[in-house]
């Protein structure tokens, strides 16, 4: 019997980190791609355009940057999510709302992007 509920215990408690583990990896996958692009070339970009969502999960609203950028004469586009509380997301979309931004691109693959973060401070 407490071999059993050794075993369910063991189970439970490996169902909840492999949970974690999961809800944590964009994130992680985030702060990956942020850290590499650090060393990808740098270019101008334009916001375009400022999107907001509820998030149900996080309470908080996310905020989308639609953004384009050249680079060697073509014209390129991507996007990225910021989370926030309400009020910040307000104060953020204006801030950056048609504005210009720094854009790592990777160098190789020009249509792979982030915002800089000289442009947008984590």
């Amino acid at each position: 019997m407490l071999a059993r509920i050794l075993m369910l215990t063991l189970m439970a408690t490996s169902s909840i980190a492999l949970a974690a583990a999961i809800a944590l990896m964009p994130r992680w996958l985030k702060n990956w791609k942020r850290n590499r692009a650090s060393d990808w070339p740098v270019t101008e970009g334009h916001v375009e355009k400022v999107q907001n969502s509820w998030d149900t999960e996080t309470g908080g609203v996310t905020v989308t940057l639609a953004y384009s950028y050249k680079v060697e004469g073509q014209w390129y586009s991507g996007h990225e999510s910021f989370q926030f509380g309400e009020a910040e997301a307000a104060s953020f979309e204006a801030r950056y709302r048609n504005q210009p931004v720094l854009v790592n691109y990777r160098r190789n693959k020009p249509q792979v992007s982030l915002i800089s973060r000289q442009s947008i401070p984590t």
